[in-house]
């Protein structure tokens, strides 16, 4: 009888040892599902931040564009408006070198 209580006493020991086990390993379980759901939030968090500069870069990128496009249909209208200029000038140095000759001569 002695040697059935003595096994009932290891096999509740054991048992008591298991279960302080478990409960144990229960915890840390617990506890590293909360480590990751805070991980994961902070990861939607990122990945929110990150679509938001992602966002505002392209709107950047956009406006900067416009703006080239702009300065470089001002930078055409002013090559043509200074072509136009440099004829003007042509035409004027001719007609100012034909009346130089009118007077030239006259003189003569």
């Amino acid at each position: 009888m002695e040697y059935v209580e003595k096994e009932i006493t290891d096999i509740q020991s054991i048992r008591e040892g298991d279960k302080k086990t478990i409960e144990e390993k229960t915890r840390l379980l617990e506890e590293a599902k909360e480590h990751n759901k805070k991980l994961v939030n902070e990861l939607k968090s990122s990945e929110e931040e990150v679509e938001e500069i992602r966002k505002v870069l392209m709107a950047y990128k956009t406006e900067k564009e416009k703006e080239v496009e702009e300065l470089n249909q001002r930078l055409e209208q002013t090559e043509s408006d200074m072509k136009v200029l440099v004829r003007e000038i042509d035409k004027m140095k001719k007609s100012a070198a034909e009346k130089l000759k009118v007077l030239g001569s006259l003189f003569e």
